[in-house]
């Protein structure tokens, strides 16, 4: 009668240490985020987004690819698509032991959103290249889910035209 309750509570004691061991794990990925402009054409601009999430840990983890969301000032000037799988175990990806998995994003930010949330002066000098080495200061927010527990990591980042 009583080895049933043993095995019970030694099994939730493996189950719990596993959970706040994925907990910690997720807690300390490491996120490194670079854009840079691609392009300037007339339709906007493009840039690429360079993200490489790292894991530090001695357990493998899993996760979702990365949202990107580009701000300026607390306003979104535009993400990248949302990549939302069918479930399918190609959908999720695997970060290895001590590993780091890179991941290059495009993304277009047409002019009309970046003259209403960037304003005209800037967006003037980057289109008629008057200040040749144009600068814009802006956050890149990368959005996951690793081992199930949501993951955010925000950084800012100054963009150069040449």
């Amino acid at each position: 009668m009583i080895i049933p309750w043993i095995a019970g509570g030694a099994a939730a004691l493996y189950a719990l240490n596993y959970f706040l061991r994925l907990d910690k794990a997720s807690g300390t990925v490491q996120t490194e985020t670079r854009v840079q402009v691609h392009g300037v054409t007339l339709s906007g601009i493009t840039l690429k987004v360079y993200v490489t999430i790292k894991n530090p840990n001695d357990i493998v983890l899993k996760m979702r690819r990365p949202y990107v969301t580009i701000g300026y000032n607390g306003e979104v000037l535009g993400s990248s698509l949302l990549f939302e799988g069918s479930g399918s175990p190609q959908d999720i990806i695997k970060i290895g032991k001590q590993g780091q998995t890179p991941f290059t994003l495009d993304m277009n930010f047409g002019w009309f959103t970046l003259i209403r949330v960037i304003g005209v002066d800037i967006v003037e000098k980057i289109r008629n290249k008057d200040g040749k080495n144009a600068t814009l200061d802006i956050s890149a927010k990368v959005s996951t889910k690793v081992n199930g527990f949501p993951y955010e990591d925000e950084k800012k980042i100054t963009l150069r035209f040449l």
